[in-house]
């Protein structure tokens, strides 16, 4: 339960952060977040690499309103970004 309410979370900031369109989103997925779901399919479990921290995570779809139509890997759990 908690992941998934985590995973509605990560898919609704990527709708809000690709809503305004002109600029990179500030707290969407990163691009290593879409590398590591490319050509998996939605649901698959990913590991991901961002700087020198290696997350497990699953492959989500965002909105169909986001204007993003790749799926993208989402931690269970926020990355600590200390």
């Amino acid at each position: 339960m908690i992941h998934q309410g985590i995973s509605m979370l990560s898919a609704a900031a990527l709708s809000l952060a690709l809503a305004s369109g002109d600029a990179p989103p500030p707290h969407g997925p990163p691009p290593e977040a879409f590398d590591a779901c490319a050509g998996k399919t939605e649901g698959a479990n990913p590991s991901v690499t961002f700087h020198d921290k290696t997350l497990d995570g699953t492959c989500l779809s965002p909105p169909k309103d986001a204007g993003e139509t790749r799926l993208f890997c989402a931690p269970p759990h926020p990355p600590d970004h200390s």
